[in-house]
């Protein structure tokens, strides 16, 4: 079901990728265009459109638009930097 997410450990020597989603508002122009959100968080785990097939797709978090940028840094950020501080290797990308 796509309401069912299973989360696998793949990690090798303790490496390890982890996906981050944040949806950003629709800005002021967007919403004067009439543009409408189609896809959109479903719990803290899956990102849905009700227009596209299949409409469900898993990450390891997903934060609404309404979510404080720091509570994504604690989440996305803040472990990849502790471990830089402590000499491990580490990498944050960021689209928008």
């Amino acid at each position: 079901s796509a309401d069912e997410l299973v989360i696998e450990d793949t990690s090798r020597s303790g490496d390890s990728i982890s996906v981050t989603i944040r949806f950003r508002p629709l800005s002021e122009r967007e919403i004067q265009r009439g543009d409408e959100i189609t896809w959109y968080p479903d719990g803290d785990r899956l990102v849905r459109c009700d227009y596209v097939q299949p409409s469900a797709y898993g990450y390891d978090r997903v934060f609404g638009p309404s979510t404080a940028t720091e509570a994504v840094y604690d989440v996305a950020a803040r472990p990849v930097v502790k471990g830089a501080m402590e000499g491990i290797n580490g990498m944050l990308l960021s689209f928008i």
